[in-house]
């Protein structure tokens, strides 16, 4: 059956959040290429990938690509209407399969953008599946169901802060499972620190004034009683450089770890990671940036 984009002319101005927006980018990019090299502790390159992401003028992804080590293994396009909104999102893997998803729009009766994604096509057999996602006025997704063969298997709803900044993940299906809370430290600068604890894992970022991730860690939880704490991941992002717009450009990735790990209580870690008391494992990825502005 033929799925028609409703419209609503009352609640029109309600559209997705862009991706420029959700990218923290400056300015009208066109396209942006991302190359990361990943290091050994040696110091030995590990491997190289590289994203090419290209936008449309309205700020909307159209197309991009996936390479690692010079080999091309993902590409996802999007088509659009004349309205603005994603008709048609194909995902390729060269010599294995290609996902072809249409997309189909509706607004509810309080003025939320409602869209479906629902997959119509597969290389290797069809079989129904979809997605809807509700987003709020400001274009941030609230809702997301995702159905598989008429049946329900996931029904997650993600709540905002007057700032629109994400402070919970809940899953409404499994109210019993673990979700994710998010919590926020904003410095008077304009940056912040940003925790977020679910999943057997806390993780924390430290933004700066400008939208450039300073910091992250992971702390992993080992067993359900009396659970083992250990840092995972703690890397700061140094020496980063920017374009006349104020894009970043380059950056380099040291890795850390704390002088105690193994710990049965994470604020014994991320005390550790407060006061610095670290040691340097060595640099462990750098990233290089180039992008084509419309204007």
């Amino acid at each position: 059956m033929l799925m028609l984009l409703v419209f609503s002319y009352s609640y029109s101005g309600v559209m997705p959040e862009t991706d420029w927006a959700k990218r923290k980018l400056k300015g009208k990019v066109k396209s942006m290429v991302m190359t990361e090299y990943g290091y050994e502790n040696s110091g030995k390159l590990k491997f190289t990938s590289l994203v090419k992401t290209e936008f449309n003028e309205k700020g909307y992804t159209t197309k991009e690509s996936f390479a690692r080590d010079g080999v091309e293994y993902k590409i996802v396009q999007y088509q659009f209407d004349k309205n603005g909104f994603i008709a048609k999102r194909i995902e390729e893997v060269p010599q294995k399969s290609l996902n072809n998803y249409k997309y189909s729009y509706k607004y509810s009766k309080d003025g939320n953008l409602i869209e479906k994604a629902e997959l119509v096509e597969r290389a290797k057999g069809y079989y129904p599946m979809y997605d809807i996602i509700t987003y709020n006025k400001l274009g941030k997704e609230i809702n997301e169901l995702k159905y598989v063969e008429g049946e329900l298997e996931s029904d997650v709803s993600t709540f905002y802060n007057e700032r629109g900044d994400a402070i919970e993940v809940k899953n409404n299906k499994n109210p019993d499972y673990p979700y994710i809370l998010i919590y926020y430290d904003y410095y008077k600068d304009g940056g912040y620190e940003k925790t977020v604890d679910g999943h057997g894992r806390r993780s924390f970022v430290v933004i700066d004034k400008n939208g450039f991730q300073k910091e992250l860690a992971y702390i992993l939880f080992f067993g359900s009683k009396n659970p083992v704490v250990q840092l995972d991941t703690y890397v700061k992002n140094v020496d980063e450089k920017r374009d006349k717009y104020g894009n970043v450009t380059e950056f380099t990735s040291v890795s850390y770890d704390v002088l105690e790990n193994n710990k049965t209580n994470a604020e014994d870690i991320y005390k550790q990671l407060k006061e610095q008391k670290i040691k340097k494992i060595g640099i462990s990825g750098k990233v290089e940036i180039t992008y084509e502005y419309y204007d």
